[in-house]
């Protein structure tokens, strides 16, 4: 289960998704209509990939064992030019890949960490909760329009769950979820 309207955390899908797209985004930086071609390069790469969460790659979880690996090229071992050509130009697109993620990732967590705010609520304290009124009709009252005010309360803090989570003291008339996450809060 996730905090209500946090889309963040709607699971591991949206998760695949995102890693899916950066790595293609990668692969293709310059002409974007070929992404289909290196749809399977994003797949393995995605497959093999060490999960931080559970320790292991998607392909050992779902085969039992680590996934074999792509040999690197020797020096003269096939006659066929083509097949030369094709591994050749496979450890390129791998080390231009794990240069451009690198950046990537390097870029993301500049991103989200100049963003972040770092909030702590306790217990008994008085918190204004951030909501869309269009959406919140049992909290909000009456939709008045752009003008309306975007933060409601001051509700009570009831409990903290997890990190970035807390529970809210909502009117009972309230009909959402009175878990919310730390960034649609603000102290009273």
């Amino acid at each position: 289960m996730s905090t209500a309207y946090h889309p963040q955390t709607d699971g591991q899908t949206e998760v695949a998704n995102k890693i899916l797209q950066q790595y293609l985004r990668c692969f293709v930086h310059h002409r974007p209509s070929l992404w289909g071609k290196f749809l399977p390069w994003a797949e393995w790469c995605f497959n093999t990939t060490v999960n931080s969460s559970t320790g292991f790659t998607p392909f050992e979880i779902m085969f039992g064992h680590s996934p074999p690996n792509i040999p690197q090229n020797l020096v003269k071992d096939t006659t066929n030019t083509a097949t030369e050509f094709e591994i050749n130009s496979r450890e390129e697109i791998i080390r231009k890949l794990q240069s451009n993620l690198l950046k990537a990732q390097q870029a993301m967590k500049h991103w989200a960490d100049s963003h972040r705010r770092d909030a702590h609520f306790n217990i008994g304290d008085w918190v204004y909760v951030r909501l869309r009124p269009r959406r919140q009709h049992s909290l909000t009252g009456q939709y008045l329009g752009k003008l309306q005010k975007r933060f409601f309360g001051p509700y009570q803090v009831l409990e903290k769950i997890g990190d970035v989570a807390y529970k809210l003291d909502l009117p009972s008339t309230a009909r959402i979820h009175d878990v919310f996450h730390v960034s649609l809060l603000k102290p009273h």
